[in-house]
Formats: C-alpha cells, structure tokens, sequence
C-alpha cells in the first residue's frame, strides 16, 4: 500500500510538471491600443486562445445590430450567416481561426513555435471612435 502511494505522488508530480500553463491572461480593447509586450521563450510551444466578443461600431444588417468575435461578424440574435472577419491580430501574425464559426466565440490557435521574445495583441478596425468592449486572450504555453 505504502509503495502504491509513493508511486502515485510520483507520477502525480511528473505529470503535473507537463501541463500545459497559461502564462498571461488579459484583455484586448476594441480601441485599437494594443496589449502589453508578452515574454515567450524562443523555441518554445505556445498557443492562442481567444474568447467574447466586441462590438466594432454601429454597422445595422436586416435591422440587426453586428457584433465581432475573433473570427467573425454575426448578429446576436443569430438570424444572419456569420461572416469571415479577423478582428484580432498580433506581431507574429499568428490566426486563430480555424475557418469555422463558434457558437461560444472560442477560438484557439495552432501550436506555435515562438521565432521571438516578445509578442502583443491589437484589435483591426478602421474606425476605432465608435467601437466598444474587449476580447479576453489567453497565451498558454505547451507542455514538452
């Protein structure tokens, strides 16, 4: 029993060491003031996960009012097709759209491999003036 215990912390402990981390958590506006510089360690594996959506201005379609996701522009009622549009964008030009629509307005990036130190987040728009609320983003680094 005592050398079943043992042996279960250790693995516990190992495979806990292998977890995946999230190692910054934050906002993105839709004023278009980008986020902090994010540290990565070159050559390590991350990914993107961004959720939420913002509003980017007063566009109207069939009467209702537009709101964007990472990836998306859609109404919050869901009676218009959503359409492609990459609100979010970041220095390593990394996309987190996969190409499908998410009804929770979740999406994830590919594993990366960080080529830079650093790393930051802006929202595109052309109009900033009239935009409003943030996206929430989160930089998980990948266990080895």
């Amino acid at each position: 029993m005592i050398i079943r215990l043992l042996l279960c912390g250790f693995c516990f402990s190992i495979c806990s060491s292998y977890a995946d981390e999230v190692i910054w958590k934050g906002k993105v506006d839709s004023s278009g003031i980008p986020t902090k510089l994010i540290d990565l360690k070159i050559h390590d594996q991350y990914q993107i996960k961004v959720s939420q959506y913002i509003n980017l201005g007063k566009w109207v379609q069939a009467s209702e009012r537009l709101a964007n996701d990472a990836c998306y522009q859609f109404d919050e009622k869901a009676k218009l097709s959503p359409h492609k549009y990459e609100s979010i964008k970041n220095s390593h030009n990394i996309s987190v759209c996969d190409g499908k629509y998410h009804d929770d307005h979740v999406y994830l990036s590919e594993p990366f491999i960080a080529k830079q130190n650093r790393i930051f987040f802006w929202i595109y728009d052309i109009d900033y003036d009239d935009n409003s609320g943030a996206l929430d983003l989160e930089i998980i680094h990948k266990s080895k």
